[in-house]
């Protein structure tokens, strides 16, 4: 490849390849800059990386040169090879394998163990550091983060990137091999970085190769709200309690409602939340978060908004298998659904109805009272 530069109409001067000195300073560029991997060639719908956690150590597994996260909870893994390392051509892609195989199935916290221990990042965890990289201007929500993690982990969604700074004939073929594969294989690209300086003057030139990483992940995560037919559409065959406990929920905010209850469904771009309003409460509490990946959310915020009923309705649901244990640990703790029972359910909202009814008895209290 040439690079031809010019100014003011002057001739034009070819401009000559500067050669990453090492495999730690194409690191660095990615790690300092993550703002030049060219996430729009993938598709629109792909995010850019806003935390990258570098040299995370994996037990059995070395350590991964960079793992960036966006704010959907997306995970990208990143090894970076120069050409001239033989390791470029087959060894690296069995590498990312080897990491993309380890944090598959781990748990948030885990994850996020990992990620602490390798940026020491003095107290502050992945979310803190998360919530510092999103613009004001972005809608962005920490339960929604967590959860979109813990399915990625779950279900091993990764995007997987050999950073280089000549993509090789070998490398080439093995990654059209696997594009050629389609779904059933695993998803890994080439990320080609060139640099070229004269003088001052320093160009950068990214080229992607392979598939779109994590499109599928993309795909159904939609910006615009979702509806019901899109819900139940993303949740497919693939998520059946996830589309149980929608109908169930909303079959119960129709009973409520029908009641004189102001229970509703709210929609976002990626779930749905159960809310309930009383009195002083007019904009609603959110009593859960459900997502079509089968991931859950329990919003804690009715034990400060309405204590006494809340107290009443988190004894009703720590006794629940799918949510036992996690309740005593976490702001708001999230739990999958998968395995979840159609009598766990009915637990579930048969404690939400209760709380709907507790609520809406205070609210006859304080009428009664003023």
């Amino acid at each position: 490849m040439e690079i031809l530069m010019r100014t003011d109409g002057s001739d034009w001067k070819r401009i000559g390849e500067s050669k990453f000195e090492s495999e730690y300073i194409l690191q660095q560029l990615l790690y300092e800059t993550p703002e030049v991997i060219p996430v729009a060639s993938w598709g629109a719908a792909n995010l850019q990386p806003k935390v990258f956690v570098r040299e995370a150590g994996l037990p059995g597994s070395g350590n991964t040169d960079l793992i960036g996260v966006d704010e959907q909870g997306g995970i990208s893994i990143i090894e970076c090879k120069l050409a001239r390392n033989p390791e470029v051509r087959r060894k690296v892609v069995g590498q990312l394998l080897e990491y993309a195989a380890y944090l598959w199935q781990m748990t948030y916290e885990s994850f996020d163990d990992v990620c602490c221990r390798a940026e020491k990042w003095n107290g502050l965890h992945l979310a803190d550091l998360m919530a510092k990289n999103v613009r004001e201007s972005e809608e962005w929500s920490e339960e929604q983060f967590r959860a979109g993690v813990e399915a990625n982990l779950k279900q091993g969604t990764f995007t997987l990137i050999i950073a280089v700074d000549l993509l090789n004939d070998e490398l080439k073929r093995i990654i059209e091999y696997l594009d050629s594969r389609g779904s059933g294989a695993p998803t890994v690209a080439v990320l080609q970085m060139r640099q070229f300086q004269e003088g001052d003057t320093q160009l950068l030139v990214p080229q992607v190769f392979g598939a779109s990483p994590a499109v599928s992940r993309r795909e159904s995560s939609p910006r615009t709200p979702l509806d019901e037919g899109r819900f139940l559409e993303l949740c497919g065959d693939q998520f059946p309690e996830a589309r149980l406990l929608y109908s169930k929920a909303k079959a119960l905010s129709q009973e409520r409602q029908s009641s004189g209850a102001a229970d509703s469904l709210h929609w976002s771009s990626t779930s749905y939340s159960y809310r309930i309003s009383w009195p002083g409460n007019q904009r609603g509490t959110g009593i859960f978060i459900g997502w079509y990946n089968s991931s859950v959310s329990l919003g804690m915020a009715i034990l400060d908004a309405a204590p006494e009923a809340g107290t009443r309705y988190w004894e009703l649901v720590k006794p629940i298998p799918t949510f036992s244990g996690r309740i005593a640990n976490y702001k708001e703790p999230f739990a999958q659904l998968q395995g979840m029972t159609e009598k766990e359910m009915d637990q579930f909202i048969d404690a939400i109805r209760q709380l709907s009814i507790d609520l809406a008895s205070s609210r006859a209290v304080d009428d009664d009272e003023s």
